[in-house]
């Protein structure tokens, strides 16, 4: 075989690949991405967590207790306290997933404040993912 039809091979064999891997793996969470337009033009993406992962129940649960996490974030009280009290709201990874989901809408439709959403997430949410994967937390039994 020429060194060209080789070629020609390879390019045809690459692209049926890169076709079917789009086709396969654009998504490979299965979340949504719900976009939202902030007033300053800022476009936000937030990922919902997929429905067989969340169940109805715990959407519920984050929804009751979204207005006070909204409240104390926007509030600053305090590294620790808004932890404790981030952690207490989400007693599974169900629940996390939700509430990182319903803060980045907060955020995105202006009702959190930027630099509130900020700190969660550089400060809280990697601490209660983290105490999740240790199991060190009610978090690692979900």
């Amino acid at each position: 075989m020429s060194r060209r039809k080789i070629y020609s091979v390879g390019a045809a064999v690459l692209a049926v690949l890169s076709s079917v891997s789009c086709v396969f793996f654009e998504n490979p969470s299965r979340r949504t991405a719900l976009e939202y337009v902030r007033p300053d033009g800022t476009r936000v993406q937030c990922y919902e967590p997929p429905p067989d992962v969340v169940p109805e129940a715990v959407k519920a649960e984050v929804e009751a207790k979204l207005p006070e996490l909204i409240e104390l974030l926007n509030a600053r009280v305090g590294l620790e306290q808004t932890f404790e009290r981030v952690r207490a709201a989400c007693p599974d990874l169900r629940a996390v997933e939700a509430v990182e989901f319903r803060l980045c809408v907060a955020w995105a439709q202006r009702v959190l404040e930027t630099e509130a959403y900020g700190e969660f997430l550089r400060e809280v949410l990697p601490r209660v993912w983290g105490e999740a994967r240790e199991g060190a937390s009610p978090l690692g039994r979900g």
